[in-house]
């Protein structure tokens, strides 16, 4: 690998317009961001902001010559850090797959293989550049940084995993003020959902209630807008603008302001913030050659295209005045590029009597249980175990499995006995 940062080897397109290249995924990120309401900020190595924590209750009583108690701390500082995490994203293309007669490239030009340039070098590059964006945009919220496994998901950490972390180190708690329970919408409590999202608004610090984002899933609204025509007993299900105007005044929340995107992922979470509180870091104007495309390999028609840059994330703060959240965490969706790996399967159960009463199916022990009929999308290619669950009154079906291959549909049948 000696010499591949030579960049007098450089292919023409990489190397004259690399200045203009390095700044487009920071670009287009910035559409994702503006939406969401992210700060993106350039890194150069970590940032670091402390927040001073104020305790009060020093203000008491005074009385000449009694005796005055001092308290064993005025505050202490938390260090919120921000440290962009190095990525990569590669291709490998062979030169010869492309038909002198049959292409025309890189402006006109006709291809000329003895001058080992890639025929769609400025094509390969813009795409590469714009498929890059996309996997970082749907990684944001959710990717977890692991060296021995090389995926989009795992290139950097995002905004749920830290919110998992804090979880586990009793940063964010109920004790705290900054969790609040919600149950799950849609279940089975006999709660109205969308008194169960009014309830976790109004638990808000005060100072909160003021004016914040809430980060929402789609299923959530969907959720909550059915539940609120049949609380108002309405013939027709509320606008969006008629549903949230109703949230804002049940809940005494005018300064609300609710936010989603497909970048948000799936599921029941919610993140209530002050705006301006959550950063997305990246250093890709100090990454040397942003972009490169490399001669490396043995074979002089094989050609390497490189880019490479650092993402972070970071929440300001989780103080109750500035944040909350409930128990959940959403899953992510892989919506980058223009076609998706995986199978769909489906799994059908009965009789009919037993769907009633509760039967269901999941993939895998850590699968979420699915009701008879649904489909699970972007299940990835190889075996995999179907549990069905317990129903009272019911003999289960004996546990399976399906192998799937991408892109085709798998159905499976399971059926409960008497």
């Amino acid at each position: 690998m000696a010499g591949i940062l030579d960049l007098d080897k450089l292919k023409r397109y990489a190397k004259e317009y690399d200045s203009v290249l390095r700044t487009l995924p920071y670009f287009t990120f910035q559409e994702f961001a503006a939406a969401m309401k992210l700060n993106v900020i350039e890194i150069d190595n970590e940032d670091v902001i402390v927040n001073a924590r104020r305790k009060a209750g020093h203000t008491g009583p005074y009385k000449a010559g009694a005796e005055i108690n001092y308290p064993d701390e005025v505050g202490k500082l938390v260090e919120m850090s921000i440290k962009p995490e190095l990525t990569v994203s590669r291709l490998k293309d062979n030169i010869l797959n492309y038909k002198e007669k049959k292409i025309l490239s890189n402006a006109g030009e006709r291809v000329d293989h003895t001058t080992k340039k890639h025929p769609l070098e400025k094509f390969v590059v813009d795409n590469h550049i714009v498929s890059h964006s996309e996997d970082v945009t749907f990684s944001a919220f959710f990717a977890e940084r692991n060296d021995s496994v090389f995926s989009p998901m795992t290139s950097f950490t995002g905004f749920f995993p830290w919110i998992d972390h804090f979880k586990t180190t009793n940063d964010i708690t109920m004790a705290n003020h900054n969790l609040v329970r919600t149950g799950v919408f849609g279940g089975e409590d006999g709660k109205n959902d969308y008194d169960r999202l009014i309830d976790f608004l109004r638990a808000a610090h005060p100072f909160l209630r003021r004016k914040a984002i809430l980060y929402y899933a789609t299923e959530i609204e969907l959720i909550c807008k059915e539940a609120y025509r049949q609380k108002v007993k309405a013939f027709a299900r509320p606008t969006s603008e008629e549903f949230w105007k109703a949230v804002k005044d049940d809940a005494k929340f005018p300064g609300l302001e609710p936010i989603t995107h497909e970048a948000y992922g799936t599921g029941q979470a919610l993140i209530l913030i002050r705006p301006g509180m959550m950063d997305f870091g990246v250093n890709t104007k100090k990454a040397t050659s942003f972009v490169q495309i490399r001669d490396i390999f043995e074979d002089p028609n094989e050609l390497q295209f490189w880019l490479q840059a650092g993402y972070g994330t970071r929440f300001q703060d989780i103080h109750p005045k500035v944040f909350q959240t409930n128990e959940f965490t959403n899953e992510g969706v892989d919506l980058a590029g223009d076609y998706v790996t995986g199978a769909a399967v489906t799994v059908t159960v009965g009789p009919d009597a037993a769907v009633e009463a509760g039967a269901c199916w999941k993939l895998g022990e850590s699968g979420e249980w699915m009701k008879n009929g649904q489909t699970l999308l972007g299940v990835p290619a190889g075996t995999h175990s179907i549990i069905y669950k317990d129903v009272e009154g019911y003999t289960k079906p004996a546990n399976g499995s399906v192998t799937v291959e991408d892109g085709k549909d798998f159905t499976v049948s399971g059926t409960y006995t008497k």
